[in-house]
């Protein structure tokens, strides 16, 4: 699970992250030994009765406050040129709502306004060595970095949205910091001003933006193509509601599903060998399965490919799903005479056959085989750890069953019957030895009254002889009756006992007894 940072925790960090990194402290990467450096640093700062936090963790709340500094920095300079509300003007919902859509660049941190002021007093140090003259920088161009364009971008683009735009003024154009760094509108020979400043509106800047082509008609259609190209590289997957689903809307390539399902793999399997049944059933202990994959798969896939927890949680959601729809095509598919090859085939004859069977799932036709096997794997783990158990575990299960005072050893074998399944067939044959006892006890108790009333008939001189013999007659075929009802109860018993036993040897806890028999 992520680290929840307090504000006591982040402002150590911020300390430390001043008295150990030199200028310029806004920077994407560290060095190892500059990560030892900060970590030990916060770690002697930091409040004693907080949680541990681990040098990853640290160096991730590091790089979400760089683009946080970024993105608020842009913002409130493009508000104050247009005189919109700044960041922190904005109510809380609009700020979460900003957050939400800058969230593909990745996450910002929800800092107060004294600690952005004193984020940005450190990030906005600059290097102490002389600069060079603007004469001397002819052969080269100083560029900032891809975060910082893309950042700033996007913070002057959300600055401009209708909602933080006063009324009375007009949509604004966007300054030309919005060209993102891969546009072919840059020019070499411009020099980029520091992040920050504000730009002159005169003549001259006119002038130089409307050579350089940023007022140019063609640089929507730049900024689109950019816009389409970064989206398309990485696209989160989404679940499409409504009738308008387009294509393409997951964009994971073949090598990260692969490392997705691997550390699914692992992680799933892993708990099911160690953890008890119905382990990770609630709600909080299924988001942290979905923390322990996500963090697995970012491991795997070494930083290559910067997921969100969301977008792994979906991404297994569709796997998952497209997963069963094609187990149960290919049990459908099995059942014919044909029983066509279908990981023999392509994904658009998959396609193709499962029109044919009036399905459409195209997520199904990418699995192969391999896949298909691992997920089938990671289901049957994942039942066991998230299906609720009522069953007490027990550490010592008994090595034989009891059934009518006849010990039957238990074979010790991969498909012997759960725990539950055995105490629920010893509680049924409990309840049944019970009913049958008290029904054969109210028995005797009637052939005993009537044993009495022969008996007190017999000793009555007032009655006749033929009337005495009628009434032991009936008495006699009453107990006949009577007796031929507990023969009939103890053959039924015995079949049904017989029946049990034959559903427990299926189980395999009497097939070691059936083949001492057989001998």
């Amino acid at each position: 699970m992520a680290h929840w940072w307090r504000r006591d925790e982040l402002l150590a960090l911020l300390q430390a992250w001043e008295q150990t990194l030199p200028a310029p402290r806004d920077r994407d990467d560290l060095t190892p030994e500059e990560l030892s450096k900060l970590y030990d640093r916060f770690v002697a700062l930091r409040p004693r009765d907080g949680a541990v936090v681990a040098p990853l963790e640290v160096e991730t709340q590091r790089q979400r406050l760089v683009r946080t500094f970024l993105f608020l920095r842009a913002f409130n300079a493009e508000s104050d040129r247009a005189g919109r509300p700044t960041w922190f003007q904005l109510p809380q919902h609009q700020q979460e709502d900003l957050r939400r859509i800058n969230g593909r660049l990745g996450d910002l941190a929800a800092v107060a306004q004294d600690e952005f002021k004193e984020l940005e007093r450190i990030c906005d140090q600059q290097v102490t060595e002389e600069e060079p003259t603007p004469q001397e920088d002819t052969h080269h161009e100083v560029r900032p970095p891809v975060a910082v364009d893309e950042m700033k971008a996007a913070a002057e683009a959300l600055a401009g949205l209708p909602m933080f735009r006063p009324n009375n003024i007009s949509r604004p154009t966007l300054s030309p910091s919005l060209s993102p760094p891969s546009s072919p509108i840059r020019t070499t020979k411009k020099t980029v001003a520091p992040m920050g400043l504000e730009v002159k509106n005169d003549n001259s800047d006119a002038e130089s933006l409307s050579g350089n082509g940023f007022a140019s008609p063609s640089e929507g259609e730049s900024e689109i193509d950019e816009s389409k190209r970064r989206k398309n590289s990485d696209v989160d997957y989404v679940p499409l509601k409504g009738k308008g689903k387009g294509k393409n809307a997951s964009k994971w390539p073949k090598r990260d599903e692969k490392c997705l399902v691997d550390a699914w793999h692992e992680v799933v399997m892993r708990l099911a060998d160690t953890e008890r049944p119905g382990a990770f059933a609630s709600r909080a202990e299924a988001l942290k399965l979905n923390s322990l994959v996500h963090d697995k798969f970012a491991e795997l896939c070494k930083g290559r490919a910067p997921r969100t927890n969301q977008s792994t949680g979906a991404k297994k959601h569709a796997m998952i799903t497209a997963f069963r729809f094609l187990r149960g095509l290919l049990r459908e598919l099995a059942s014919q005479s044909d029983r066509p090859n279908w990981f023999g085939m392509s994904p658009d004859e998959r396609l193709e056959l499962q029109k044919q069977h009036g399905h459409h799932q195209e997520n199904a036709c990418t699995i192969e085989k391999d896949m298909y096997q691992k997920l089938a794997e990671i289901d049957r783990a994942t039942r066991i750890i998230t299906t609720p158990s009522d069953d007490p575990v027990h550490p010592n299960p008994p090595a034989s069953v009891t059934l009518g005072g006849v010990h039957y050893p238990e074979k010790r074998r991969g498909n012997k019957l759960p725990p539950s399944s055995t105490q629920r067939f010893e509680s049924l044959l409990t309840e049944f030895r019970e009913e049958r006892r008290q029904e054969r006890q109210h028995n005797v108790e009637i052939i005993v009254e009537a044993l009495k009333l022969r008996s007190a008939t017999a000793q009555k001189s007032d009655q006749t002889s033929p009337f005495v013999e009628g009434l032991v007659e009936k008495q006699r075929q009453h107990m006949l009756d009577l007796f031929n009802q507990l023969q009939e109860e103890r053959s039924q018993e015995r079949e049904q006992a017989r029946m049990l036993l034959r559903e427990l040897s299926n189980s395999g806890l009497v097939s070691s007894q059936d083949s001492e028999e057989k001998e």
